[in-house]
């Protein structure tokens, strides 16, 4: 939905590709809850990290 952020469950792994944005994830991310493990670049997970549960 454009316009819009999710907030996303994931079990056991979560994977945001390197080649998405920092600004991308941070503007369409609202939480991420990851019961595992995230895979994400240095500056996404920077950008997340008050988001990250």
């Amino acid at each position: 939905m454009r316009g819009s952020t999710q907030d996303h469950l994931e079990p056991f792994l979560a994977i945001i590709a390197e080649d998405v944005p920092a600004e991308l994830a941070r503007e369409t991310i609202a939480s991420v809850h990851v019961l595992g493990a995230l895979q994400a670049g240095p500056a996404v997970k920077a950008a997340l990290r008050d988001r990250i549960r």
